[in-house]
C-alpha cells in the first residue's frame, strides 16, 4: 500500500545517496594516496634524521641516526631501522641528575650536545624544525627526590622545545625520565638487533635469526639491568612483552636495579665501611675522629695527623653531591661534641696497598672519608688474598638477606634484594649468551680480557689485579690500555677501583644474576660503528611510531587507474546491496493476529504468548545428556 511505497521511495533515496557519497570521496581522493598510520604527529614521512640525548648518571651523550624515509609499497609496512656510527656521537660531563636546582646549568649541559648535532646536520638546516630529538634520563634521575626531578626535567623542556636554543622537532613528552623496566629492554633490544637476532626474514642488522637471541647485561653508574628471554620456561614477575612490527613478539624479562650500578655500589660501599656493616675482623680498624671511635695508637695518630695533607681542594666536588670540604677541614679544629660526626678514616680491602686518599662521594656518609689501603700488617690473614677479602667485603652490597620473601613465593627464583627473577637461560634452551656493555667494557679493557670470556677468567684477572700495589697498578694501566685515548684518562681516575670493581661484578653476575663460573660472556663497546647501548634500542621504537606514507611500486602490474575503477565498481554494488536490504525492512508486511469465532468479551490469538513460548522452550529442549 501507501506506506510500502513510501519506505521503498527511502530507501531508494538512501541507497543512492550513500552510493553517491561514497563514489563523490573516493574520486576527490588522489590516485596515489598517502595514508597516515594513525600517528597524531605533524611530522612528513619524508623525516629520515633523528636524535637521542641519553641523560645518564655520569653525563650525557647525544647519538644521532639516520634512517630511509618511511615511504613503503607494501602494507603493512616493514619495521624502519637506525644507522647511526661512532662519529655521530658526543658525550657531556657531568651528568643532569648533578648539577642541582641551577636551571642555567641545566642549559649548559644541553648547549654543546645540541651544538654538536647541528654540526653533524650542518647541510640539512633547512630540515631540522621536522627532525626529532628526544631525551631519556635513566638511574641518575631516577635516584633523585621526586620535586628536585620534575623541577630539573622542567627547565630540560623549557630548553629543547625554545626555538632559539634547539631548532629540532620536540615536543613535552619527548623527554622523560624512563623507568629501569624500558633501559632493560631497550638494551635487550639494541642487542639483538645489533646481533642480527631481532627479526625472521628481511635485510639488514637484526634479522637473521629469530631462534636464538642474547642476554643484555649493562652496568651504569646508578643502575644496572638484565634482561633476557627463554622459550622454555613461564616469566612469573618482570616480564616485558615486545612486540616487533606484526611479525614477532617476545616476552621478555627485564629488570633493573637502582642504586646497584658501578658508583652507586661504591658509594653504598663506602657507607658500609663507615657503619662497619661490611668487613671482617679489619673492620676494626676504623678511626672516628668525631666520636672517638676506636683507638689503635699508632695507626690513629697517623691517621689524624695526616688529615690536612690529604684532604682535596675545599672547591672541587668531583661528583657534584652537595658536600662542602671546606666546613670538613674546619671541623678538625673545633672542639668535637657527643654528636659530632666528623672525618672518618677507613682502612678498603679493596684498594691497592700504598694508596690513600680522602674520598669526596659521601652522599651517604654525609662526612668525608680517609680510605688506605690495607697493608700486610692491617690484619688480614695470609691465608685468604685481597680478591677474597675484596668479594666478602662485596656480599653484603648484593641484599641478599632481602630475599627471604621472595624465595617463599618464588621458590627460590630470586636474584638479588628480594627481585624474583627465572633461571638464566643456557645455550641448549636457544640462548646464545649475555652480551654485557656500558660499564662491563672498561672493567673487561683493563683486566685485558678478550671480547668472549668466562667469570672463571674474570676472578683470574682481578685476583692478579688485586694483589698489586699502588706503584705497580699504575705502571700496569699503560700497558692494557693506549695512553693516547679518551679511555685511559677515565681508567687513570678509577685505577684505584678496579680491584673492588671486578669483586663487584663477580659477586653480581655469579651470586646474584646466577651466571655459571665457565660460561663465556660477550662484552663490546661498538658493533659495525654502531654504539652498543640502549639509546640505538629505544631509536628503533620511537622511528617505527613516526608517521608513514604508502607509494604503489613502480614496477606494478596493476595501474593506479585500474585501481580507481575497482574501487568504483565496489561502491557500487556496496550501494546496490544497501538499497535492496533498506528496501526489504521497509516492505516487510506485518503481522496481524487472527480472532476465533467466540463472544466479544474473551477472545484468544492464534499466536501464543511470550511467557507460553518460554516455558515451551524449556519443556522441549533438546536433551544433551547428564551435564
Amino acid at each position: 500500500g501507501l506506506g510500502s511505497g513510501l519506505g521503498m521511495g527511502l530507501g531508494l533515496r538512501l541507497g543512492l545517496s550513500l552510493t553517491l557519497i561514497l563514489t563523490l570521496t573516493l574520486r576527490l581522493a588522489p590516485a596515489r594516496a598517502n595514508w597516515i598510520d594513525g600517528d597524531t604527529s605533524d611530522l612528513p614521512v619524508t623525516v629520515d634524521h633523528g636524535m637521542i640525548i641519553d641523560a645518564g648518571s655520569t653525563g650525557s651523550r647525544m647519538h644521532v641516526y639516520q634512517w630511509a624515509p618511511r615511504l613503503f609499497s607494501e602494507i603493512p609496512p616493514p619495521l624502519t631501522f637506525p644507522k647511526t656510527n661512532s662519529r655521530w656521537t658526543e658525550r657531556q660531563a657531568p651528568g643532569l641528575s648533578t648539577l642541582g636546582l641551577d636551571p642555567d646549568a641545566v642549559g649548559e649541559a644541553l648547549f654543546p650536545l645540541v651544538e654538536f648535532a647541528k654540526n653533524v646536520l650542518k647541510d640539512k638546516a633547512d630540515r631540522w624544525h621536522n627532525y626529532p630529538i628526544y631525551l631519556k634520563a635513566t638511574g641518575g634521575m631516577r635516584e633523585l627526590p621526586n620535586n628536585l626531578r620534575e623541577q630539573v626535567m622542567g627547565w630540560v623542556r623549557a630548553y629543547l622545545e625554545d626555538n632559539s636554543t634547539c631548532p629540532f622537532y620536540f615536543r613535552r613528552d619527548f623527554a622523560r625520565v624512563i623507568s629501569g623496566e624500558e633501559e632493560a629492554i631497550y638494551g635487550w633490544t639494541a642487542v639483538n638487533f645489533l646481533m642480527g637476532t631481532l627479526l625472521p626474514q628481511t635485510a639488514g642488522l637484526g634479522t637473521a635469526e629469530p631462534n636464538t637471541t642474547w642476554g643484555a647485561l649493562d652496568l651504569g653508574g646508578a643502575s644496572t639491568q638484565i634482561s633476557f628471554f627463554r622459550p622454555d620456561q613461564d616469566v612469573l614477575a618482570n616480564l616485558f612483552k615486545l612486540q616487533i612490527g606484526d611479525q614477532k613478539h617476545w616476552n621478555v624479562y627485564a629488570h633493573s636495579f637502582l642504586y646497584f650500578g658501578r658508583h652507586s655500589a661504591r658509594d653504598r660501599f663506602l657507607e658500609g665501611l663507615a657503619d662497619g656493616e661490611i668487613g671482617g675482623d679489619w673492620i676494626g680498624h676504623v678511626v672516628d675522629a668525631g666520636l672517638g671511635g676506636w683507638n689503635r695508637g699508632r695507626f690513629r695518630e697517623a691517621i689524624v695527623g695526616a688529615y690536612p695533607t690529604h684532604l682535596a681542594d675545599p672547591n672541587q666536588n668531583k661528583t657534584g653531591y652537595p658536600y662542602n670540604n671546606a666546613s670538613a677541614i674546619a671541623n678538625l679544629s673545633k672542639p668535637l661534641g657527643p654528636h659530632h660526626r666528623g672525618p672518618l678514616a677507613v682502612v678498603d680491602p679493596c684498594l691497592p696497598p700504598g694508596y690513600e686518599n680522602n674520598d669526596t662521594r659521601t652522599r651517604f656518609t654525609k662526612r668525608l672519608l680517609y680510605i688506605k689501603g690495607m697493608l700486610d700488617d692491617d690484619g688480614a690473614g695470609a691465608e685468604e688474598s685481597r680478591l677474597t677479602l675484596c668479594l666478602q667485603a662485596n656480599l653484603p652490597l648484593l641484599r641478599i638477606k632481602a630475599n627471604e620473601w621472595c624465595d617463599f613465593v618464588h621458590t627460590h627464583q630470586c636474584s638479588i634484594g628480594g627481585v624474583y627473577q627465572p633461571r638464566v637461560p643456557s645455550p641448549q634452551s636457544g640462548f646464545r649468551r649475555f652480551f654485557a656493555f656500558a660499564g662491563y667494557t672498561h672493567l673487561w679493557d683493563f683486566l685485558d680480557l678478550p671480547d668472549e670470556a668466562s667469570l672463571r677468567q674474570v676472578v683470574e684477572k682481578a685476583g692478579e689485579t688485586c694483589e698489586m700495589d699502588w706503584d705497580r697498578l699504575q705502571a700496569h694501566l699503560a700497558t692494557v690500555v693506549d695512553p693516547s685515548s679518551k679511555r685511559y684518562a677515565k681508567s687513570k681516575e678509577f685505577l684505584h677501583e678496579y680491584c673492588w670493581m671486578a669483586s663487584y661484578v663477580i659477586q653480581l653476575l655469579h651470586t646474584g644474576y646466577g651466571i655459571q663460573m665457565d660460561e663465556n660472556i660477550t662484552v663490546a663497546d661498538e658493533l659495525e660503528g654502531h654504539k652498543v647501548g640502549w639509546a640505538i634500542g629505544a631509536m628503533l621504537y620511537e622511528i617505527n611510531t613516526l608517521p608513514w606514507g604508502y607509494r604503489p611500486p613502480a614496477n606494478a602490474t596493476i595501474s593506479s587507474e585500474a585501481i580507481f575503477l575497482y574501487s568504483q565498481l565496489v561502491t557500487l554494488v556496496a550501494g546496490l546491496l544497501a538499497v535492496a536490504v533498506i528496501y526489504l525492512v521497509c516492505t516487510k508486511p506485518e503481522a496481524q493476529p487472527r480472532y476465533d469465532r467466540v463472544r466479544l468479551s474473551t477472545y484468544r490469538s492464534s499466536t501464543s504468548s511470550a511467557a507460553e513460548d518460554r516455558q515451551g522452550l524449556i519443556r522441549n529442549a533438546p536433551d544433551y545428556g547428564a551435564v
